[in-house]
């Protein structure tokens, strides 16, 4: 490796080290009667969600994840305590594209006295063959922290200002500026036959088929909150392969604010 390829990895480590975020990543585990049932307030992808006596399940939307937060003990910045539910449409852009295609819900304390036979009886959605998760699954998580990596709209500037810092003399704007050879030699995949394997995760960075779709009037949303991959091996799919991903801003973040979301997915 010459001086000006040890450089430039430099460059992205001083990048990597400046981002690092808190990620918990999902281990998903089959659910069923022969292994250990999913409770109803338990954290799981799919299933039948916790409703609180006077409430009912948003209207034509189909539980994608829900979330004990007791588990994560305020990690990353999330509530200490509490639920936090994702649905989406059970339509052909699974939500995406719809008024109301989507509902976050956080539920700061769970009422013990409700039963999963109320909330079956108030949640009985028809789920097609279409809908991305089609089993449920019990969650368990793996606490870690990440880089932003490039898919993320903002690692152009900030990788271009750190390059130019180290190589004065070859002023860029953007990471995109590079040469091909030194795009492939910073980001190209390692060369190994292995599948990539899924990236569910609540928290760090996400993970896009196509554009950031933050860059057009959405930057406010700062922090992913939840990414939920293709995932073969579990027969998650979304789309032609890709993934969905929920972010919200810092500062609702922090003030335990779900109610302004982000949600969005792509496929290849």
């Amino acid at each position: 490796m010459n001086e000006y390829k040890k450089n430039l990895k430099n460059v992205l480590k001083t990048v990597e080290q400046s981002t690092v975020l808190p990620a918990a990543k999902i281990r998903l585990h089959v659910s069923g009667e022969e292994e250990s049932p999913v409770g109803l307030c338990a954290s799981k992808l799919s299933g039948t969600p916790y409703i609180p006596h006077n409430e009912q399940a948003p209207e034509n939307l189909v539980l994608l994840a829900q979330i004990d937060l007791s588990e994560l003990g305020g990690f990353g910045g999330l509530p200490k305590k509490g639920l936090l539910q994702f649905f989406i449409a059970d339509d052909d852009t699974y939500g995406l594209t719809e008024d109301g295609g989507y509902a976050v819900r956080y539920y700061p304390t769970v009422d013990e006295t409700v039963t999963e036979e109320e909330c079956s009886d108030k949640y009985c959605p028809d789920i097609s063959e279409n809908f991305p998760v089609q089993m449920e699954y019990a969650v368990t998580f793996e606490k870690s922290e990440e880089p932003m990596s490039v898919y993320d709209y903002r690692f152009g500037e900030l990788f271009a200002k750190a390059y130019n810092k180290a190589f004065p003399d070859k002023h860029i704007d953007s990471v995109y500026d590079l040469s091909d050879e030194d795009m492939e030699f910073l980001f190209a995949d390692d060369d190994t036959d292995e599948a990539v394997p899924a990236e569910h995760k609540l928290l760090g960075y996400p993970i896009f088929a196509q554009d950031d779709p933050r860059i057009d009037g959405n930057e406010k949303y700062d922090r992913l909150l939840l990414r939920i991959d293709c995932d073969m091996s579990e027969y998650i799919m979304w789309g032609d392969g890709g993934g969905a991903n929920f972010f919200i801003s810092s500062e609702n973040l922090k003030k335990a604010d779900f109610s302004d979301i982000l949600y969005t997915w792509d496929c290849f």
